[in-house]
């Protein structure tokens, strides 16, 4: 939605949501873990079929945040650029016309050099 936007604010939820699912997987990780590890079947292949190994957990959980933070990198980046972008153009604005409107407010006074 904030891509679309071209918005900088706009890229907080998605940057807030992804932060808070990283940390969710890796408590989630970390728990599991610990289980498998005071378990015996540490790196042995377990009696059981299902069970995943050590291993396998770790890399698989390890892929899954790498891939989200490799996204919550790419947004960041993102919203920088918008912001760059942002501001870049107040600052062409403010030297083109000596002021920035946005809206109703102005960012800078007009000033003028001959008053009486």
């Amino acid at each position: 939605m904030g891509i679309k936007k071209e918005s900088a604010i706009h890229l907080i939820p998605a940057i807030m949501v992804y932060t808070f699912m990283i940390v969710i997987e890796l408590i989630i990780y970390v728990l599991a873990a610990n289980h498998m590890v005071n378990s015996t079947a540490l790196f042995s292949y377990p009696n059981d079929k299902q069970t995943p190994t050590f291993l396998t957990l770790s890399v698989f959980y390890l892929t899954i945040v790498g891939i989200q933070t490799t996204m919550l990198l790419s947004i960041s980046k993102a919203r920088n650029y918008f912001e760059a972008k942002d501001i870049h153009r107040r600052e062409v604005a403010v030297a083109e016309h000596g002021v920035f409107n946005l809206g109703t407010e102005a960012s800078a006074p007009k000033t003028s050099f001959m008053t009486s």
